[in-house]
Parts: C-alpha cells; sequence; structure tokens
C-alpha cells in the first residue's frame, strides 16, 4: 500500500470517528439542568458547535503558516496549504454560523442578534472570502501567490478579534469562565474532549488529504458516503418526535418527593396519578423541578424527554460538510 493510499485510509478513519463520536455525544451526552431560556438540550449543540468554531480557528492558522512558508521559501505546496486550509476553514466558518443561529433562536429568542461573537465570526467569514476573491482576481501565477499567499497572513488578524469579541460590550455568547461550570463537570469533559481532538485531527487531515491526495483511492468516497448516512439517518430518529407525536413545552411542574405528579404545558395542566418517574434526573435542582423547560411527549402513563432540534441540525450540518469534502476531495483539490 502506497503512502497516499495509507493517508487516505487513515483520514477517512479518524473523520468516520469524529462523527461517530458527534452521534454519541448528541444521544448521549449531558446537559444543563437549568438555563435561563428555552431548552436545556438545546446546549447539546455545544459538542458540535463549539469543535466546529475551534477547527474554523485552526484551519484559518494553517493558512496563515501556508503563507509565511510560501513567501519564505517560494515552494507551491506552502501555497496549496494555504488555498485548501482557507477554503475548509470558510465551510467550518459557515458550519460555526448557522450551528450558532439554530442553538440562538432557542436559547436567545432570536436565530441573528448581532452579538459581538457572532458579528465577529460573520467579519472573519467575510475577511476569508476576500482572500478567493483577490486570488482569482489576479492572473499571472506568481503574483496571484505572493499576493493572496500575503492577504492570507494579514486575514489572520481577525481569528484573534473574532474569539475576544464575547469578552467585548455587553455579549449574549457565553464566555469561557461563564461556562467554567458546565465544563467542569467530568461527564461533559468525557464527552467534550473527544470530540476537540477528533475534529482537530479531522480538519489536519483533510488539509493533508486535500494537498497530497491523487485522486485514485475509494476510501475517502466511501467515508463520505458513509458520514452522511450516519448524520441523516441519526438527524432522522432524533426529529421524528417533532413529526408523529408534536412535543410539548413544560412551563412549570410539581414533584412528590422525587416523582412528577403534574406538568403545566400550553395546553394545559397534565395529572398523573400515580406520580411518574421524571426523564430528567436529578428531579429537582435547587428546589425547582428540572423538567421545567424542556420539551417532552406524553406516551401513555409516562413522559419522553425530546432532544431541542438545534442538537440535530448541528449533527447533520457537521455530517454535511466532511462528507461533502471526503466525497468531492479530489474535484476540490483540481479544481481550485
Amino acid at each position: 500500500m502506497t503512502s497516499t493510499r495509507k493517508l487516505e485510509y487513515i483520514v477517512s478513519v479518524i473523520a468516520l470517528m469524529d462523527v461517530l463520536t458527534a452521534v454519541i455525544a448528541v444521544l448521549k451526552a449531558p446537559f444543563p439542568l437549568k438555563v435561563d431560556l428555552g431548552a436545556p438540550t438545546a446546549y447539546i449543540s455545544i459538542y458540535v458547535h463549539v469543535p466546529l468554531a475551534w477547527a474554523s480557528y485552526l484551519l484559518f492558522a494553517i493558512a496563515m503558516i501556508g503563507g509565511i512558508l510560501y513567501l519564505v521559501k517560494g515552494k507551491d505546496v506552502y501555497e496549496k496549504v494555504t488555498v485548501y486550509a482557507t477554503l475548509l476553514g470558510i465551510m467550518y466558518g459557515f458550519g460555526t454560523i448557522v450551528t450558532g443561529m439554530a442553538w440562538a433562536k432557542e436559547s436567545w429568542g432570536a436565530a441573528w442578534n448581532w452579538d459581538p461573537r457572532e458579528t465577529g465570526v460573520l467579519l472573519l467569514l467575510l475577511a476569508y472570502l476576500g482572500y478567493f476573491a483577490i486570488r482569482n482576481s489576479i492572473r499571472d501565477p506568481e503574483k496571484r501567490k505572493t499576493i493572496s499567499s500575503a492577504y492570507a497572513i494579514a486575514a489572520f488578524m481577525a481569528v484573534p478579534i473574532s474569539f475576544i469579541s464575547a469578552y467585548i460590550g455587553d455579549s449574549l455568547h457565553p464566555t469561557s469562565s461563564q461556562a467554567g461550570s458546565f465544563f467542569g463537570q467530568p461527564q461533559v469533559m468525557m464527552y467534550f474532549i473527544p470530540r476537540v481532538l477528533l475534529a482537530t485531527a479531522t480538519a489536519i487531515g483533510l488539509v493533508t488529504l486535500l494537498v497530497k491526495g491523487d485522486g485514485k483511492g475509494s476510501a475517502p468516497r466511501i467515508a463520505g458516503g458513509l458520514i452522511l448516512i450516519l448524520g441523516i439517518l441519526t438527524t432522522i430518529y432524533l426529529v421524528s418526535p417533532y413529526i408523529t407525536s408534536h412535543p410539548e413545552r413544560v412551563l412549570n411542574a410539581t414533584l412528590a418527593g422525587d416523582k412528577i405528579s403534574s406538568i403545566v404545558t400550553p395546553k394545559g395542566v397534565i395529572k398523573f396519578n400515580p406520580p411518574i418517574d421524571s426523564p430528567v434526573q436529578p428531579a429537582s435542582y435547587k428546589g425547582e423541578p428540572t423538567i421545567i423547560g424542556h420539551l417532552v411527549t406524553l406516551n401513555g402513563n409516562s413522559l419522553n424527554l425530546v432532544i431541542h432540534w438545534s442538537a440535530s441540525f448541528a449533527l447533520v450540518t457537521y455530517s454535511i460538510i466532511l462528507g461533502v469534502v471526503l466525497t468531492f476531495v479530489y474535484r476540490l483539490s483540481r479544481n481550485i
């Protein structure tokens, strides 16, 4: 097996593991017991949205390094690194914005709020879209490579601005210190750390594959298809309650010990006699039932918890990004 075939298999396996851990996180990972607005399960998006954002920053850093190396050494391979890292960074950045908008719709009340972090990421994407506008406007090959590499270096200044934007002014977006209590839980980190590590490995692997691949292997296309299937099937499973059962939001609840004796939904009061187990454990937190704010369906004399659709949207968005890149990886490498 050639080194290129080995690279294809390694990147394909890493990408599959990446999406598989995302699926497991969306289905099984913990979420806050109580949030200020919306369904607490919307916060499951954090296991996809944050790794996406981190990977986009990393890809833009790789693009900057490629630009520096090209200007210093003049080798075309470094210019290719800049091109492909920028392309993937834009795709990841777009995924960051749309998954964040879905989450914000539930947790902030509107999909777009001109929050400093939202605005910072938008400006970041616009800056890097400018990279391709400039690169494609220059006909001379050497000037194109030199000027676009210099632009990629300069554009990286938008990355730290985007990162610190949540600390500037009145931001709805939580900072790392504000989310510290949630991330400090061992159960959360058990899912979150593998997600960040695998998203990082996948991003680096995709850049390497685009630069070194030759288009003759089938592993990336197979992996891309499997990722699309896995993401879509999981999303169908997660959103099926919205189609078949019409979930209701719990506005209030009454507990009898650690069991639920009644809930209040927009349709009215539902009583349980005898009281039933809560689908959210523990049943109370700081004196309030933890079921409040959640979306649930009634199944006989029991409640089923419904994961907010923003989490499944984040999962399928990430699956589409990776699936498309892996499926069309060599067509991308030839046409840019």
